[in-house]
């Protein structure tokens, strides 16, 4: 699935590319037509959006998880067995896990992982996808406004509009495709150091 969400992805990332193009095209184009300065195509925060109480929220509760994962990275996964023994204190830094309870916390580490870079990976695909809806709409709105009157400032708003757009489109080109590249690297990464924590050492016993 994770394979298939890249595949997806890049494929979301060349169509993108070629709606910042044809803006670059057009705003060109508008460019030497009139007098009035166009925005620049990168005029990053004058022109950033404001991040929604949704998005805070979700990044206050990633920091929430990151801080538990610095103290213990397992501690989540271990937290979910059963522990027998009656004088364990809470401390999991040093516990001995059968094979089934290891495989148990491995597995569980993995996939939460997995779904993590998956949803992250939605999120930003549906953005994408809602930033090319709008750009498609305004530029049909725009040419149908074209074909029955000839409006400076309709001309002026569809250039500002096409600057932002464009710029909006970078970032999410950008993030997209750091995404991509990191998201192998993190589930590579997490299963060799989940194959070197001692914890789980039961797992790899007598192969």
């Amino acid at each position: 699935e994770l394979r298939a969400l890249v595949a997806a992805e890049k494929e979301c990332l060349q169509e993108i590319r070629a709606k910042i193009d044809d803006c670059r095209e057009i705003l060109a184009q508008r460019s030497t037509g009139g007098n009035e300065p166009l925005l620049s195509v990168y005029d990053t925060l004058r022109n950033r959006p404001q991040e929604t109480e949704a998005e805070r929220e979700r990044q206050r509760r990633e920091e929430h998880r990151r801080q538990e994962s610095r103290k213990d990275y397992l501690a989540p996964y271990i937290a979910m067995l059963t522990i027998e023994n009656k004088n364990f204190a809470g401390d999991y830094t040093n516990m001995t896990l059968t094979a089934d309870q290891a495989k148990f916390v491995r597995d569980s580490a993995l996939k939460d992982l997995k779904e993590r870079l998956i949803q992250r990976g939605h999120i930003m695909q549906a953005r994408m996808d809602k930033e090319k809806e709008e750009l498609n709409k305004r530029q049909v709105a725009y040419q149908k406004n074209l074909d029955t009157t000839e409006n400076p400032k309709d001309n002026d708003e569809f250039a500002r509009f096409l600057s932002q757009a464009t710029w909006r489109m970078k970032i999410l080109d950008d993030r997209l495709t750091r995404h991509i590249e990191q998201a192998s690297e993190k589930y590579a990464e997490l299963a060799q150091k989940l194959a070197s924590d001692k914890r789980l050492a039961a797992i790899y016993e007598g192969k």
